[in-house]
């Protein structure tokens, strides 16, 4: 997935984030500030994950939330590729040298009360990279990472049920950039899953911890009529002791292969995370996809399949400070997704630092290599290769 260049910062994106720093300070005064980065990745939407019988602080919880973001970067790719771009990336995939915005993302929900609902809003590269395979090709919908209702199903709260476009529930790395360890994303998130659904979820807690969801969705990556039948799934979120979480999600549906065909695709996503102390946090993530009915380079078609793992680990240096190491890799063996069938592997190390509390400043070193496909491009024209090596600066505006 790697739909266009993106673009330089323009001069709205500039006051818009501007602005939204300014009012971020005065919203924050009254909120509990917590440290950069997540112990834990968030299941979903507060309207869904807060719910009365399960939260110990539901009551403390006020029934209208907002938030948001705007994030700007520069790369330098050591390669200096030709064609501007870092190869196998997605929100980072311009190389040009300068300040590239990412997005402005605002978002808003009510507590189900017992009916709430989430709105957020985002404008940026980052919004059109989102939804590049969306066949509705809708302005509108470009502009929602989320747009859906929600509702308690009984009075305790702890089953319900939400309708509208929704994120993903595969892959562990978050959406909001604040509350990933790093600011690049990995493999899986890059290549291998959805980015959003279409349909409805219906959500049940088992305990305060646990927690077991079914999907249901017009297609992968669409709000419009996707030209195929819709998709199934289910997601089990479980606690192992005070130190251990993890989740398997499992997805399955008809999907486009890009010549006007369809085919089932599966998908199986598993994580695992470990919060040995206050400093150190260790993750692992495994997803398998596979493909039916895909027209490959063969010129038949075939079943193709694509895999992706990856391992983190964070050591947080103090309250305001962590570094951060994530391990990935990924295997397409057709092609259909790399456009070469290949091996990928890449190492990406960082440091964090929330100099304000609405204000985080990154930099990353990443190096990518293949096992033999030239995925990378190089200085001279038409020239690919089999690794790149880039430096990353990134400062992150939140509330």
């Amino acid at each position: 997935m790697n739909p266009g260049a993106i673009e330089g910062p323009t001069v709205v994106a500039r006051v818009i984030a501007l602005l939204l720093v300014t009012f971020s300070q005065n919203v924050a005064m009254c909120q509990e500030v917590a440290p950069p980065g997540p112990s834990a990745p968030a299941a979903g939407s507060p309207m869904r994950d807060q719910n009365p019988a399960t939260s110990e602080t539901a009551e403390a919880e006020p029934d209208w939330g907002y938030g948001g973001w705007a994030d700007f970067f520069t790369v330098w790719n050591f390669n200096d590729p030709f064609n501007g771009r870092n190869g196998l990336r997605f929100f980072d995939t311009p190389s040009a040298r300068g300040i590239h915005f990412g997005e402005v993302d605002t978002w808003v929900e009510r507590r189900r009360s017992p009916i709430g609902f989430r709105a957020e809003f985002n404008i940026g590269p980052n919004a059109r990279l989102n939804n590049a395979y969306e066949p509705s090709r809708s302005d509108f919908w470009e502009s929602f990472r989320e747009l859906a209702v929600s509702a308690n199903l009984d009075r305790s709260g702890r089953t319900s049920l939400t309708f509208g476009k929704q994120v993903t529930p595969a892959g562990l790395e978050e959406v909001q950039p604040h509350e990933r360890d790093l600011h690049s994303v990995g493999y899986i998130y890059a290549l291998a899953s959805p980015n959003y659904y279409f349909g409805p979820r219906l959500h049940h807690d088992l305990n305060e911890t646990d927690y077991v969801e079914l999907h249901a969705f017009r297609g992968w990556d669409a709000v419009g009529a996707p030209g195929h039948a819709p998709g199934y799934g289910i997601t089990y979120n479980r606690a192992f002791g005070k130190s251990f979480s993890g989740a398997l999600t499992f997805l399955s549906g008809h999907d486009s292969d890009g010549t006007g065909q369809s085919g089932r695709r599966n998908l199986f996503d598993v994580y695992l995370i470990h919060d040995r102390s206050r400093r150190w946090k260790h993750s692992v993530n495994f997803e398998l996809n596979t493909q039916a009915n895909v027209l490959t380079a063969s010129g038949r078609r075939e079943s193709v399949a694509w895999i992706g793992a990856a391992v983190g680990t964070r050591y947080r240096l103090d309250g305001n400070r962590f570094l951060s190491a994530r391990l990935d890799w990924f295997h397409d063996d057709s092609g259909y997704l790399t456009g070469a069938p290949g091996t990928a592997v890449a190492f990406t190390a960082g440091h964090a630092w929330e100099w304000h509390r609405n204000l985080q400043a990154r930099v990353e070193f990443r190096h990518d290599f293949s096992g033999g496909a030239n995925f990378f491009a190089r200085r001279n024209p038409g020239s690919f290769g089999t690794n790149q090596s880039t430096l990353q600066a990134s400062v992150i505006a939140h509330f």
